[in-house]
């Protein structure tokens, strides 16, 4: 548990953090509860921001956004933000909470994690509340990011400052990079000799331990006591963010002589290079306002773009251009232009980019530099306006770039053949069947034969295992297991025979469908009808929400029923357990309509009259099924007359049923 202290953090500069502009930082201290520290922070934090600084691209609609889900691939929206009640809600993969669930699903934290992240964000501090303490055991994130924020200030005052950095600071001269960049970016200089972070860092309070935890120090092998040493030596140094602005690596440049060229922060809890793009924190809003992306490969090429006005550059880190960073552009935009080094290592990089970013139903083209040069020095050289002309002018299309790759070295039958099977292989990743057969006969077009003959190569490729996409989970899965056919031949969920929201602690099944159908009916009308829910909830049996997850959103909307009040935000609020809280969201998204005319009373009561019924049936099955468990017991007894007598109410009671 924590309390929270509202204000500034502390004296230390925090660049890598994010702070709403309506933070008070003038406020007092306030020793709270964890209630009321989580509503302070969701006062803070609105959730369509926070979201927005994951990169996920929000679109009006309705009482509130929706977007393409971050948590599953998709093209078409299924991600709904609810403004007014502060959730999200997927429709397609059924993700649904509030800010602390997203963080803790899109961070992979707990929620203790959680917690501290968001309240970092909000401009408050967690403080241990007497006599408690933490269990989690996982690394404290907030001390974690504080470690890598001090060290990005560090190295970019010693390349303003120190003696020992004019070389790094005339490199950046001549390169044409000026000192306003130096800035925007935090570029800095790490020294050749001693180990002066460690220093600086230990009288900060920060250990070794933590920095080696996060990339910034490394085991001294010179040394027998098991001492440490700095991770970067005699650098040029680039922090590298996460999409909510926090330093979390470094990518980091040698100038003299010695191998490797660039040296990354190694994998930790925060920095993967595989999930991160370099700059695109810094071209954000530019990159959202022209619904446009250009992917290069170096550090400086994209601090030049920006430099030039050409803001939506980024850089994935290094050559290797991943799945999750083709998920992450197919958020932030829908037009990618893909640029490289003109040799032959940039083009192949370039290829190994289309191969993942052609299923994400992109609008790609591709800009080999011209004259080998790097995209940095091209632009110094043409200014930005020309080289965005150029780049609009002299780009190709996917399959235009991947014809003239194969066909490069000879254009004779046999280069053909093989470049129209290098086509057909990348477009059996294109999903848009629409698109696949206009290529197909531009293909066929292209090589003079007949459409038929292409078609059929198509389709014999296609049939072969692909290496992007086993057959197993294919490229519509989204990652899923396969669905799993059941006893009957039916098809069933992932994993087993019955979903996990029907199998209880024990492995057994709680409720039916049916049962369920009918729970969620009746908590979508006591909601909706919340003015007559007292009256309503009187007819309602305890045995209906057995099921784990609707255990405390009951017990919420019962304490609420004897206050004499139920409230749709209260129990927004109140609602804790990530079950409860997604069973309350997705009952609260069928019954609000997105044309803020709020629930539709007359429907609901109708759907009440009916839910009633089945109330009744439901009672009756219940007690039949008590019944001829009864039956079964005095049978085996052999108590004839016990027998008669339990058949006959069991037939009392099905005549009954019959009539409901």
């Amino acid at each position: 548990m924590f309390a929270i202290v509202t204000g500034v953090l502390t004296g230390r500069k925090h660049r890598s953090l994010v702070r709403p502009k309506h933070v008070d930082r003038g406020s007092t201290i306030l020793d709270m509860g964890l209630d009321t520290q989580k509503e302070e922070i969701r006062r803070r934090v609105p959730i369509e921001d926070l979201i927005r600084d994951y990169n996920v691209q929000l679109q009006p609609s309705g009482r509130g956004f929706k977007a393409l889900c971050p948590f599953h691939a998709e093209k078409t929206p299924s991600f709904h933000v609810n403004v007014e009640r502060q959730y999200y809600n997927c429709f397609g993969c059924e993700e649904r909470g509030d800010i602390f669930t997203f963080v803790q699903k899109f961070e992979g934290v707990d929620f203790p994690q959680a917690l501290e992240l968001l309240a970092r964000r909000a401009g408050v501090e967690l403080k241990p509340i007497r006599g408690s303490g933490r269990s989690s055991g996982k690394p404290n994130l907030a001390q974690s990011y504080d470690a890598l924020a001090f060290a990005s200030e560090f190295y970019y005052r010693l390349l303003l400052e120190s003696p020992a950095a004019e070389g790094v600071r005339r490199y950046l001269q001549e390169r044409g990079i000026a000192r306003s960049s130096w800035e925007r970016f935090q570029l800095g200089f790490s020294p050749q000799s001693g180990n002066p972070l460690l220093a600086a860092a230990a009288q900060r309070g920060f250990s070794a331990q933590l920095l080696e935890s996060v990339g910034l120090a490394r085991a001294d092998a010179r040394s027998s006591g098991g001492g440490y040493c700095d991770y970067f030596f005699g650098r040029l140094m680039f922090p590298i963010t996460d999409p909510q602005r926090r330093t979390v690596g470094f990518g980091a440049r040698i100038l003299g002589p010695g191998e490797p060229k660039y040296l990354n922060t190694p994998k930790t809890p925060l920095f993967d290079k595989s999930r991160l793009l370099y700059g695109v924190v810094q071209g954000r809003d530019s990159i959202r306002r022209q619904g446009r992306i250009a992917i290069c490969e170096g550090y400086t090429d994209v601090i030049m773009a920006h430099q030039a006005g050409l803001e939506y550059f980024v850089a994935s880190l290094g050559t290797a251009f991943t799945e999750e960073n083709a998920k992450q552009i197919h958020r932030l935009a829908s037009d990618v232009w893909l640029l490289f080094d003109g040799d032959s290592a940039g083009q192949k990089a370039s290829e190994r980019s289309l191969e993942l970013l052609v299923p994400e139903d992109l609008n790609v083209r591709v800009y080999p530099v011209p004259d080998g040069k790097d995209p940095c020095d091209a632009i110094r050289e043409s200014g930005g306006e020309a080289f965005q002309r150029e780049l609009v002018d002299n780009s190709f299309g996917i399959f235009e770039f991947k014809w003239r790759r194969s066909v490069a070295a000879a254009d004779n039958p046999n280069a053909r053949a093989k470049a129209l099977d290098d086509c057909l292989r990348l477009l059996a990743r294109v999903r848009n069947v629409v698109r696949q057969k206009l290529l197909l006969k531009e293909f066929a077009e292209r090589i003079g034969v007949d459409e038929s003959v292409v078609e059929a190569r198509f389709k014999e490729l296609s049939s072969r295992p692909s290496r992007l996409f086993p057959r197993s989970l294919g490229p519509d899965s989204g990652g899923r297991a396969p669905a799993q056919r059941t006893a009957d031949g039916s098809v069933g969920p992932p994993g087993g025979e019955a979903g996990d929201e029907a199998v209880g602690e024990t492995g057994r099944s709680i409720q039916s469908p049916g049962e369920r159908e009918l729970a969620q009916t009746v908590l979508e009308c006591v909601l909706a009808l919340s003015h007559n829910a007292t009256t309503m909830w009187e007819e309602v049996p305890n045995a209906l929400f057995q099921d784990q997850a609707y255990r405390e959103l009951v017990a919420e909307i019962e304490r609420q029923l004897q206050e004499g009040e139920l409230s749709k935000d209260r129990l927004m609020r109140e609602v804790e357990s990530a079950a409860a809280k997604s069973e309350l969201i997705s009952v609260l998204d069928r019954i609000e309509s997105d044309d803020n005319s709020g629930p539709r009373t007359r429907e609901y009561e109708e759907r009440w009259e009916y839910a009633c019924r089945d109330i009744d049936r439901y009672r009756l099955d219940r007690e039949i099924s008590q019944l001829r468990q009864r039956q079964q017991a005095v049978d085996r007894q052999r108590d004839s007359e016990q027998y008669r007598e339990v058949t006959r109410s069991i037939y009392q009671l099905m005549r009954q049923r019959k009539t409901r």
